[in-house]
């Protein structure tokens, strides 16, 4: 059930903020956010609140850079602390 979870949630992040869409930028970065969050931390608590500030600097990460490998090392390099 979580491996279902976690491939639709992957699709609409997906669809939503990685591929050309109507959507701004600010709003993409958002939404990645708070899949991103909401992966993480079941729960809406505090914890659930530090996880989507990391989507939303990971997802800034990869609006700036335009590469996914900065965004993925940076979440490898967040994940040793």
């Amino acid at each position: 059930m979580i491996a279902l979870g976690f491939l639709i949630s992957v699709r609409i992040n997906y669809r939503i903020c990685l591929k050309k869409t109507r959507f701004n930028s600010f709003l993409k970065i958002v939404v990645s956010g708070l899949v991103f969050g909401s992966l993480h931390e079941m729960a809406i608590n505090y914890n659930w609140l530090i996880y989507c500030a990391m989507g939303w600097i990971l997802g800034a990460t990869y609006y700036w850079t335009k590469d996914l490998k900065c965004s993925m090392i940076l979440h490898a390099l967040i994940n040793l602390l």
